[in-house]
């Protein structure tokens, strides 16, 4: 059975102890929520001792929500530089905290206007990414390219299309992710994940008939847990997904979803 880290998304400073105490492996972030880009280096200082402390208790191992939707990085007018400059200070406060990836989904920032052609935008999406490779070419940070379901965004739907923007920057900062839950919807399969191999760095999850948490429902997702093995994953495996809004039933939560995603996960070989 591969033990693969289990974690959780969306986690402050102040919640590693819950999750600790519940059995998750590592925290998962949002980069404006953790590292703060918008701020200065003296707001930061303060947000750091804080991640660094928590870090004691649980590591944080990624950070998603990269751009926010201010940014332009297609369209007629693009605002490229801009996107730039807070992307490389977010990857550089990673590297201070120590967090190892940075998930780029950011379908509001990436996502192609209405009319505006196809093939451009993607020439953009990617030349964006080659940029922002060659910034970050000496930091330990690396940032993975998230598929996100076509209700959410026009880039990136398939994981195809990610292997193709990675193979075509070619930097050892770039690779993707797979958003199971993202998968999903939109028809890849365990097949696509293959197709993926050593390309994968993250994973995100959740249960595939609801985006709730795994166990919510009958659905599994073992066949995508079976290409993971397969493709000699060693990453970690977080879950995105919607618990409840009382946060008092949360624990409880936790202690059941974590026990079900490792059942599926004895399930390959």
């Amino acid at each position: 059975m591969k033990n693969y880290l289990l974690g959780k998304d969306g986690v402050l400073p102040e919640d590693v102890s819950l999750l600790k105490e519940c059995g998750f492996d590592f925290a998962e972030s949002g980069v404006g929520d953790l590292l703060i880009p918008d701020e200065g280096d003296d707001v930061w200082r303060v947000q750091l001792a804080k991640i660094q402390e928590a870090q004691k208790v649980l590591p944080f191992l990624s950070c998603n929500g990269f751009l926010p939707r201010k940014f332009r990085l297609t369209g007629p007018e693009p605002t490229t530089e801009a996107a730039l400059e807070y992307a490389v200070r977010a990857c550089r406060r990673a590297d201070e905290a120590g967090i190892p990836y940075i998930v780029f989904g950011s379908g509001g920032a990436r996502n192609i206007p209405e009319g505006f052609d196809v093939a451009e935008g993607m020439k953009q999406f990617t030349e964006f990414c080659r940029q922002l490779a060659a910034r970050i070419a000496d930091c330990k940070v690396v940032v993975l390219l998230e598929n996100l379901q076509s209700k959410e965004g026009n880039v990136l739907n398939h994981l195809s299309e990610s292997i193709a923007v990675v193979d075509a920057v070619n930097s050892p900062k770039l690779q993707m992710m797979v958003d199971v839950y993202h998968a999903c919807q939109d028809g890849d399969t365990a097949d696509d994940i293959r197709k993926a191999g050593k390309r994968v760095f993250h994973v995100h999850i959740a249960d595939p008939a609801t985006r709730r948490y795994p166990g919510y429902s009958d659905a599994d997702i073992h066949s995508y847990l079976q290409a993971l093995n397969d493709i000699g994953y060693q990453g970690a495996i977080s879950m995105e997904c919607g618990w409840s809004t009382n946060p008092a039933e949360w624990p409880a939560l936790f202690k059941k979803a974590i026990p079900v995603v490792k059942g599926w996960i004895a399930e390959t070989h």
